[in-house]
């Protein structure tokens, strides 16, 4: 029933891999069916993945394995892909299908800086608007906590900054107790006063 599921998805939308195809599909995927493995071409194929991921969000929904097998697949994509719109894609899927084991490739993929629709300023950064990397891990949540609050020891402060609004969007009792924790040992006076305001006031318990 699932492959016919997945079948009917991929049928109405023949692949074409095109021979400038930005991203590699990944080993693990000659392991799956033959109709995941073409649902995951697709998402790996610039020219498809927009579909593809409508796709799986709705397979989603009636199969609970769906997101055990993506699992390693989504996160070989976040590390491999070039930036485009198939490692935009598989960023997205991670945080939609909260899939935890992608949270070291998220955490590595935020070295490639913020990537999203808008320019980062005020409110925007706050909300994660325009940091799409962030989001997914803020949206996976709890899981996130721990490699995220090893980010607030580096000696970056712009990562500290970045890495605490990530974890005051998870809006989680855990995750604002490690950013209020961490401002005792903050050394920097100005983000020591942002974040203390983010806490008192953005994101209040």
């Amino acid at each position: 029933m699932r492959l016919l599921l997945i079948c009917a998805f991929i049928a109405s939308n023949s692949l074409v891999i095109h021979a400038d195809s930005a991203c590699s599909v990944p080993k693990e995927t000659q392991k799956k069916p033959a109709p995941l493995r073409n649902l995951i071409t697709q998402l790996a194929d610039p020219s498809h993945t927009d579909a593809a991921v409508k796709s799986i969000l709705e397979l989603d929904k009636n199969d609970q394995g769906l997101r055990t097998d993506l699992a390693p697949i989504v996160a070989a994509l976040v590390d491999h892909c070039p930036t485009g719109s198939a490692w935009m894609n598989a960023v997205l899927l991670a945080g939609d299908l909260k899939l935890t084991t992608s949270v070291p490739s998220l955490v590595r993929a935020l070295g490639r800086g913020e990537i999203g629709s808008g320019i980062v300023a005020g409110v925007s950064e706050i909300q994660l608007t325009n940091d799409a990397v962030g989001r997914s891990l803020a949206h996976i949540g709890d899981p996130a906590i721990p490699a995220l609050s090893k980010l607030l020891e580096n000696q970056n402060t712009r990562t500290r900054r970045r890495a605490a609004i990530i974890l005051l969007n998870m809006q989680s009792p855990v995750s604002r107790k490690v950013v209020r924790n961490h401002l005792a040992s903050e050394t920097d006076p100005r983000l020591k006063s942002f974040l203390g305001d983010l806490l008192t006031s953005t994101f209040p318990k």
